[in-house]
């Protein structure tokens, strides 16, 4: 007897893990992100790790919702180990491109407030 037997318990135990580490790098990304705010140019690779848990986090709640409510359960299971792969690989791509941009640069003098309308 294996997990495998168990219709759904790999998928949906995988689908749990993959959202439980996913908000677990989202917070410290975001802590992170918090504690250089103001600072531009800092942050980047918190940024890159958020989307990339952001990814993971939603794979991982829609392997595990579909591993509880699906009719292809033992299909899924199967196959959590390649949407794993695959989820991994998309968010190190959304990360990737994520920390490459670079924060707008700061205007050197801030607008000036409308004044009052034109009498015409």
């Amino acid at each position: 007897m294996n997990a495998y037997d168990f219709a759904g318990l790999v998928g949906g135990l995988t689908g749990a893990w993959m959202a439980i580490g996913a908000g677990l790098v989202g917070v410290a990304a975001a802590l992170r992100l918090a504690a250089v705010r103001g600072r531009p140019g800092k942050g980047r690779v918190s940024r890159g790790a958020l989307a990339f848990a952001l990814v993971m986090g939603v794979a991982g709640l829609v392997l595990f919702v579909a591993a509880e409510r699906a009719p292809f359960r033992r299909a899924l299971d199967h196959a959590a180990p390649a949407v794993v792969a695959v989820a991994a690989l998309v968010g190190l791509v959304a990360g990737w491109r994520t920390a490459r941009k670079r924060p707008a640069p700061p205007d050197a003098a801030p607008a000036a407030p409308p004044g009052p309308p034109a009498q015409g």
